[in-house]
């Protein structure tokens, strides 16, 4: 009974240490589960708390992404808008904007070119936030974004050469011009110069030929004063110059050869058609107009000028016609019955001789007045006594051609 109930006993005992070994696994194991759960909790609660701060992250570099992109195309357009306002015509050497200067356009050039570079960084920056959010496919969109903005940075760049260059060909252009101008100064300087010293020299020639004038004109005076001073009948006409008063009257300033008997023969002519025209003159007067019309001939040592007597007629209002070498031009004889009054230069053996010579309608002969050549032929025709105070003569070019002294005739001058 005894052993049966120890038996019993052990059978008891070993139940309970069975289960207390079951009971302490048991207790193991939950606990391992339970901590294992909390361990799963954990992670759990970590997996969701990383992937809530990655997608916040992930909105972040989207948010930055989108604002440098903004801020890019900011960038951009402030950039394209200064960068266009500099018009560059590579053609010539000026701005379209005559206002816009190199400096300003230079530095308008480089703040674009700052900005561009700005954009620039601001774009690779934005491309590389948007890699890192996997889009794979924005590398070759955004190399060729980098690349094209490289390109508008370089066109900028060529911009500010082609400013360098237009205004160093505008200062040259400058230079050249005020080299012109320069040149133009100069020239006109130098004509102004030259034209100066013109201006003197023809002054100090007019103060000269005024001297000469005055001087002459002194001489003339003198000879006018002496000249008034020798009375004269202006109706009578004078027939021979080394005759009183004829041979008295001074024109010229050679001394001894200054008196009419030498060189009168021009005033002469003069005088005596004057008093056949119906206007007598003081030979005072006739002098006086050759001498300061310059219409003596050196001085007076030659007489007078063709010229001098016709345009001392003119100035008196009559009708001058004056032929040169008139034998071979003109029928002198018809030129002198047409006009009435002549004016006949020849040259002889001695020396050259004006004639006055008229036609006189009631003898039918021309009459010459203060020519010996005439007055002897004249006397040997039995003329003289028909006029009285000049030569009478059948025809005017028969005494030049058949008097052998006579050369030839170089003036008529026919007055009306």
């Amino acid at each position: 009974m005894l052993q049966e109930s120890t038996k019993e006993g052990k059978k008891r005992i070993r139940l309970i240490i069975i289960l207390s070994v079951l009971f302490v696994v048991v207790l193991t194991g939950l606990y391992f589960v339970i901590a294992h759960a909390r361990q799963i909790q954990k992670e759990i609660e970590g997996h969701i708390t990383d992937a809530v701060a990655n997608i916040e992250q992930g909105v972040l570099k989207i948010a930055d992404t989108a604002e440098m992109f903004i801020s890019f195309y900011a960038l951009i357009e402030q950039a394209d808008s200064i960068a266009h306002s500099v018009i560059i015509d590579e053609e010539s050497i000026r701005f379209e904007d005559p206002v816009l200067q190199f400096e300003t356009a230079v530095a308008e050039c480089e703040e674009a070119i700052t900005l561009y570079r700005s954009a620039l960084a601001l774009y690779n920056e934005a491309w590389q936030l948007a890699l890192d959010l996997s889009y794979s496919d924005g590398t070759s969109t955004a190399s060729y974004g980098i690349i094209e903005m490289y390109f508008i940075i370089a066109g900028v760049e060529r911009r500010i050469e082609i400013l360098h260059r237009n205004e160093a060909m505008r200062l040259a252009e400058i230079e050249r011009l005020e080299e012109e101008r320069r040149a133009e100064a100069e020239r006109l300087e130098e004509e102004r110069r030259a034209e100066a010293q013109r201006a003197e020299a023809e002054l100090a020639e007019a103060i000269r030929t005024k001297a000469e004038q005055y001087a002459q004109h002194v001489e003339a005076l003198a000879n006018y004063v002496h000249n008034l001073g020798i009375k004269f009948d202006l109706s009578t006409m004078v027939t021979n110059q080394n005759e009183r008063p004829a041979n008295q009257i001074r024109m010229g300033t050679a001394e001894g050869l200054n008196e009419g008997w030498y060189n009168g023969c021009g005033w002469i002519a003069a005088y005596n058609a004057l008093i056949r025209l119906g206007n007598p003159q003081h030979p005072a007067e006739i002098v006086w107009h050759f001498e300061t019309s310059g219409g003596t001939v050196l001085g007076g040592v030659f007489g007078t000028y063709p010229h001098s007597i016709e345009a001392y007629f003119k100035s008196l209002g009559y009708d001058v016609r004056h032929t040169l070498f008139p034998q071979v031009t003109l029928d002198i004889d018809e030129a002198t019955k047409t006009s009435g009054v002549s004016i006949l230069a020849y040259l002889h053996s001695g020396a050259a001789h004006y004639v006055m010579v008229e036609y006189r309608e009631d003898i039918d002969k021309f009459v010459v007045y203060n020519d010996s050549f005439a007055r002897k032929r004249s006397t040997d025709l039995g003329f003289q006594s028909l006029t009285n105070t000049g030569s009478a003569i059948d025809s005017v070019l028969a005494l030049i051609k058949e008097t052998p002294e006579i050369v030839f005739s170089f003036s008529l001058i026919t007055i009306s």
